[in-house]
């Protein structure tokens, strides 16, 4: 199933268009729909595929050989440029297919015109050692290009008959990589999807976050000691430290390579005025699949063994899940707010959109416009419907961060009690339910 990728086909085709051949680098995680975005983008052109494994070069050569000397021949040059798709390069070392590579770009008279998409989902080759490959190689590049998990609107697409509330559950859970959505049964519950997914001895994700850390790092078991400790919630620096027992200088190194592999984000606060009630060096996993199996997957391994699936889904996540989505549905809100702000439907057209992490609470939204002005809001995924009790807590966050004058919003799963709603309804609040999604 493919879906949405409007603006990465739409690159794809303007860079097409050009009358010269060009070499484009595709990358992201794994599973994150870089191949499917090649080929329909190749669809009803002249396209050519190959898949590199890990291999050495004279069995790439072999792969790639007749292809490249055919090209260098001419065979392939037509009036219509052919798009090239070399999946997973990374593996490459063979200096004679890049030498090649880069002749067929220089000679377009003699070989035809080419794209070339290049495609990685190792993030750490293509941002760390891609560029000291090959010089002549490196200067041929178009333009790179990182995919990113598809938006909430588009999952929204990918799954046409789920309500909204299923939609942002579904998203906590596997992201916005199409390899995870796929494999989720939209016949089946939230508990079973999980449950089969995840909590029994034949789960086809029960081993995946070991294959994604092994793929790019070594040291395993130092990196899932921390993955554990993050999934444990502890986000600070020095948490990390006493749970740990590593010394706070390894825990950075450790910590800024899960960062260049997009498994672990470092919070950045918003900037306010009251800096000193703001808190610093927060960490969180980054990576949805990753958080929600150390949160409650590596927890509960022997008892999965066991076959207690059931049990610990009732037990230890579904009693839990509303509070672990918060931050979840915070992204999703933030997306909203910026479709908002993008259609002037808002007071200010907002296009910076942070959070507040203060020693006392968190603010969820902090959007900030070009001239400084900022929108900020509270985001309730509880069954409650929010009470003013919510606004008087943001409104308390606000002044302890030291924002004098902002709008405010508040998003809440359920909706909102007639005190809030009447103050929405003067056009001093903006406030948003699942339903207005």
């Amino acid at each position: 199933m493919f879906v949405g990728r409007k603006e990465e086909r739409k690159s794809l085709e303007s860079v097409y268009a050009t009358d010269r051949s060009n070499l484009l680098v595709l990358y992201g995680k794994e599973g994150i729909g870089k191949t499917a975005l090649a080929l329909q983008f190749a669809r009803n052109k002249k396209m050519i595929y190959k898949r590199f494994l890990p291999a050495g070069d004279i069995e790439h050569e072999l792969l790639v050989s007749e292809l490249l000397d055919d090209i260098k021949k001419g065979n392939y040059k037509q009036e219509e440029k052919t798009v090239v798709i070399f999946d997973e390069f990374h593996y490459i070392e063979s200096k004679k297919i890049l030498s090649d590579i880069v002749y067929i770009l220089s000679n377009a008279d003699q070989c035809g015109r080419f794209m070339i998409l290049m495609l990685s989902s190792s993030i750490n080759f293509v941002e760390n050692s891609m560029i000291d490959l090959d010089k002549d190689f490196a200067s041929s590049i178009t333009g790179i290009v990182k995919i990113q998990p598809i938006s909430f609107a588009q999952m929204v697409e990918w799954f046409p008959n789920k309500s909204v509330e299923e939609c942002i559950i579904i998203r906590s859970v596997l992201g916005g990589v199409p390899k995870y959505l796929s494999l989720w049964d939209k016949s089946k519950s939230i508990r079973d999807n999980i449950i089969n997914l995840f909590l029994t001895r034949q789960s086809p994700l029960l081993e995946e976050p070991e294959a994604v850390l092994r793929k790019e790092l070594r040291e395993l078991s130092s990196y899932n000691t921390i993955m554990i400790s993050l999934g444990k919630g502890l986000i600070k620096l020095n948490d990390l430290f006493l749970a740990t027992g590593y010394s706070r200088a390894k825990i950075s190194v450790y910590i800024k390579n899960l960062i260049e592999i997009d498994v672990v984000e470092k919070m950045f606060s918003a900037n306010v005025k009251n800096a000193e009630n703001t808190m610093k060096g927060l960490y969180r996993i980054s990576d949805s699949l990753l958080s929600f199996y150390y949160a409650f997957v590596y927890p509960n391994i022997t008892r999965i063994e066991l076959g207690e699936g059931s049990s610990i889904y009732d037990e230890c996540i579904g009693p839990v899940l509303n509070t672990y989505l918060r931050p979840f549905f915070a992204d999703v809100c933030r997306e909203y707010l910026d479709l908002m702000s993008q259609y002037d439907k808002l007071d200010h057209n907002y296009s910076q959109w942070q959070t507040w992490y203060g020693k006392k609470g968190t603010i969820d939204i902090v959007g900030v416009d070009g001239k400084g002005n900022m929108i900020c809001g509270l985001c309730s995924f509880n069954d409650e419907i929010a009470s003013i009790e919510a606004l008087a807590e943001l409104k308390a966050l606000a002044q302890q961060a030291g924002i004098k004058k902002c709008s405010y919003c508040l998003f809440s799963k359920n909706g909102f009690d007639s005190s809030i709603e009447e103050i929405a309804d003067s056009g001093e609040l903006i406030i948003a339910s699942l339903k207005d999604f």
